[in-house]
């Protein structure tokens, strides 16, 4: 008789673990509660497969408004597996997808966000990359903020060598090297998942 083989195994896990985040970003908007990633605000609108649109980061675009009544855009891209390495293409993909989004003259510097969501499998990978946006939003200065990637005494080698791969990420779709103030800024727009 036929085999039977999981979801996973077929191709179809990376289809049904977006479905669910689209599902779990849905129902929060029905019932107008906060969601991962966003601290103030509520969704309002939800555009599933937004390259239509124009965004790169094209598995679901959100549309929140916050306490004051004022809008922003949260872009999310699913990647059940996925892991801050050159060889995983879903990572690099994604970055250089974030990148394009985050350079369009539309997005709106200070309240817009992306957002790199992964599969639990892939939590103890991701570390690296998740620290690296946290310590950009809770650090004010550009030159502060690579100070503590750099440095040896602060970050492991695996948080500088995943900053290396996204600086590389960003500059091969930027074609020219990106200055301080512009990977500060992306880092602190960036949300691991």
């Amino acid at each position: 008789g036929k085999k039977l083989s999981n979801p996973v195994s077929t191709g179809g896990g990376g289809s049904t673990f977006e479905a669910r985040v689209q599902a779990s970003r849905l129902l929060a908007m029905c019932l107008g509660t906060v969601f991962p990633g966003v601290e103030d605000g509520r969704i309002v609108e939800v555009v599933f497969q937004s390259r239509i649109a124009g965004y790169h980061t094209d598995d679901l675009l959100c549309t929140v408004e916050d306490r004051y009544a004022e809008r922003s855009r949260v872009l999310l891209q699913m990647k059940r597996g996925i892991a801050p390495l050159k060889s995983n293409e879903a990572f690099a993909d994604s970055l250089r997808a974030a990148w394009l989004d985050f350079s369009r003259p539309e997005f709106q510097v200070g309240r817009d966000a992306i957002h790199i969501v992964y599969g639990s499998g892939a939590a103890t990978a991701m570390v690296p990359a998740q620290k690296l946006s946290e310590w950009a939003r809770y650090t004010d200065k550009p030159e502060d903020y690579l100070r503590k990637v750099k440095a040896v005494d602060f970050s492991s080698s695996s948080d500088r060598q995943t900053f290396g791969l996204i600086q590389a990420l960003c500059e091969e779709v930027s074609e020219e090297p990106l200055d301080e103030s512009s990977l500060h800024e992306f880092f602190k727009h960036l949300y691991f998942l």
